[in-house]
């Protein structure tokens, strides 16, 4: 433990999560002290109001003990990320910070342009609705804008990575990153009238055309004179793809039991007819590390990001007051 920091313990409960209900058994307070953070003090609400985007989801995942679990470490993570904040808030302050007020204003007209649409009527309904004066929007504003600026200043800046470190990460990962399999493709489409007469005769079609490539027609000119999919005028071709992005189930199917130049059967979906050539096949391999070197690079570089925001924050600890309250259920 840092000096003057005393821990009483972590929140030991599954909290109301705004959004859900609470657990059978289970009190829940929410306007509870969730912690003392210098002289700020940190209510459940507060907390729980940071946890209310993945509350539904954790609820629609998990069940019983499970499902506390996960809220508890929930809320846990919300409410190391509100102690951090206030840490930082404090950390700005005791430099004598200010953020001028043209930059909370401009940052205002920016949430009215991009969540109001522009329309300043719409931000003073929901400050309504929420029960959020002006004043204290703008002070939230202003604290976002501080937090951001001393991230940047203390942590961002300071980021540092190395090509072998970016090399590194690539070969311990190498399996997570690998190109599926592709499929180079040529496809038919021909539409299925809604008269059954008509929808009989074009079924025949089909046959027939199926028959024809199989004899060893071109099944590029085929496309062109036939289909109707949107490809027809580079005669059916899709080039190579990755089948299970592009294709239909149904046709992902038919397209991994062929052979490169083997035709498929007329296979019918919905209002559509499909005939398929596989003309090659590229196994799924690792991606190479040229193209994925950026991927890799945003990688370690948040990851680089995140060790040095801990150990500030931890510094930052070290010299503050906090305490933190265990909520136990009743």
């Amino acid at each position: 433990m840092g000096r003057g920091t005393r821990i009483v313990s972590g929140v030991a409960a599954s909290f109301l999560l705004i959004a859900g209900a609470p657990l059978a058994g289970e009190r829940v307070v929410l306007d509870g002290v969730a912690a003392h953070v210098n002289e700020h003090v940190v209510t459940v609400a507060e907390v729980a109001e940071l946890v209310e985007p993945v509350n539904r989801q954790l609820r629609n995942t998990y069940k019983g003990d499970d499902l506390k679990e996960k809220l508890r470490q929930a809320f846990d993570h919300a409410l190391e990320t509100v102690i951090a904040r206030y840490l930082i808030l404090d950390a700005y302050r005791a430099q004598d910070g200010k953020i001028p007020e043209w930059a909370v204003d401009r940052r205002i007209e920016e949430i009215v342009e991009n969540s109001c649409k522009g329309d300043h009527s719409v931000l003073m309904a929901r400050l309504a609705r929420d029960r959020m004066s002006f004043e204290e929007l703008r002070e939230h504003v202003r604290d976002g804008i501080v937090v951001s600026a001393m991230r940047s200043e203390k942590v961002r800046k300071n980021v540092s990575i190395s090509p072998r470190e970016v090399y590194d990460t690539y070969l311990e990962d190498r399996g997570k990153y690998v190109e599926p399999e592709k499929l180079k493709l040529r496809m038919i489409v021909l539409e299925i009238p809604a008269d059954d007469e008509e929808a009989e005769r074009v079924r025949r079609q089909a046959k027939d055309i199926e028959k024809r490539l199989r004899a060893g027609a071109d099944f590029a000119a085929m496309a062109k004179s036939v289909s109707k999919g949107v490809r027809a005028a580079d005669g059916g071709g899709w080039g190579w793809i990755d089948p299970a992005e592009t294709l239909r189930a149904e046709l992902v199917k038919v397209a991994s039991g062929l052979a490169p130049t083997e035709i498929s059967k007329v296979t019918e979906l919905g209002e559509q007819l499909y005939i398929l050539k596989v003309e090659g096949r590229r196994a799924a391999a690792p991606a190479p590390f040229d193209e994925i070197h950026p991927r890799i690079a945003r990688k370690v570089r948040q990851r680089e990001f995140e060790r040095l925001f801990r150990a500030w924050i931890d510094r930052l600890k070290h010299d503050a007051y906090i305490k933190v309250f265990a909520h136990p259920s009743s």
